[in-house]
């Protein structure tokens, strides 16, 4: 997931993520197979976006073959291969299957010993073999068997791509794969939305991806990959209550005091405009009565904003690679 909507919100009005609620009602080995996928919504904002960005603040992106096609490359990573891996594991209702194992008492024990007593450990063995058997063929192979394929291939072509690509990155994917597992676990993977490591998934690590791809990391360049993925918290959570606006502001207030910090005033400049822009619409975004954020609002803003959150964030990283920041 890569964006705030796509052809329907990203964030239903209780709060909960459609791809999400889709997983939970038809992947709930009920005969629809989940596939494996790419981010689930497209739309403006994506994790190659990031990269790129990361990688302008670096100051060591030229306009060069071979440079290019390493950004390239890395862009392909950042966006699908990791954008598959966390569709599969964290946006993937694989907590259902998992619980209806515990009850699962199809199929019939094989013999594994000819002589084997009823309540012996080679028949208790027969059973348990029987049983995971029947919950392979009837309820996880045509559920999640897609699912499970895309992460048998993805995981090593991930860690082969990064590798090729240098040990920095290398390093990256592995704090990324690191994170899928943390959260994975946190969630008990029944595929409920999670804003924060979202962004930190999506646009942090990408961020900080593109930039380590081209000069050691820096603290300028940090706290701006932090900032935005501050603001995409803000938008995942947006129509839930009024901290997803106050998150949505404070990421690219964190974004010009770095740029005004270190001494970028051009950047800064146009930055503060952009997110004016966004903030002479904010007072509509609350319901009169309510005094709390409307859904369809939130949403109408959040297309309306995207391009200026984009905008931003290359001119930030702009203003880094000018301020000889980023590396």
């Amino acid at each position: 997931m890569s964006s705030f909507e796509h052809d329907s919100p990203r964030i239903r009005p209780d709060g909960q993520d459609l791809k999400a609620h889709s997983h939970a009602e038809h992947g709930s080995g009920l005969g629809s197979p989940i596939r494996f996928q790419v981010w689930p919504r497209r739309g403006l904002i994506t994790p190659a976006w990031a990269a790129v960005c990361g990688a302008l603040a670096s100051g060591g992106l030229v306009l060069a073959i071979e440079p290019l096609l390493r950004l390239a490359l890395l862009a392909f990573l950042v966006d699908v291969i990791w954008g598959g891996l966390w569709s599969a594991l964290v946006a993937t209702d694989w907590a259902t299957p998992l619980v209806r194992w515990q009850g699962w008492h199809r199929g019939s024990p094989d013999n594994v010993l000819p002589y084997a007593t009823p309540d012996g450990p080679a028949a208790r063995l027969a059973r348990t073999w029987s049983h995971l058997r029947g919950w392979w063929t009837d309820l996880l192979r045509p559920t999640l068997g897609p699912t499970l394929a895309g992460l048998a291939l993805s995981l090593p072509l991930a860690l082969v791509i990064a590798g090729v690509l240098g040990a920095r990155p290398l390093l990256l994917t592995l704090a990324a794969i690191t994170l899928l597992q943390f959260v994975f676990a946190r969630s008990g993977g029944d595929a409920r939305p999670v804003p924060d490591p979202q962004a930190c998934f999506e646009i942090a690590l990408p961020w900080l991806a593109g930039h380590v791809l081209f000069a050691s990391p820096t603290v300028p360049s940090t706290l701006l990959a932090l900032g935005y993925a501050l603001t995409y918290t803000g938008g995942l959570r947006m129509s839930q209550d009024r901290s997803g606006l106050a998150r949505w502001n404070l990421g690219q207030v964190i974004g010009l005091i770095v740029l005004v910090a270190w001494r970028q005033p051009l950047a800064a400049g146009i930055a503060g405009l952009l997110f004016l822009g966004q903030a002479v619409s904010q007072p509509g975004l609350f319901d009169a009565k309510t005094d709390e954020v409307e859904s369809n609002v939130a949403d109408r803003f959040l297309r309306f904003a995207q391009p200026w959150l984009m905008v931003t964030m290359l001119v930030a990283a702009w203003g880094l690679r000018a301020a000889g920041a980023g590396g």
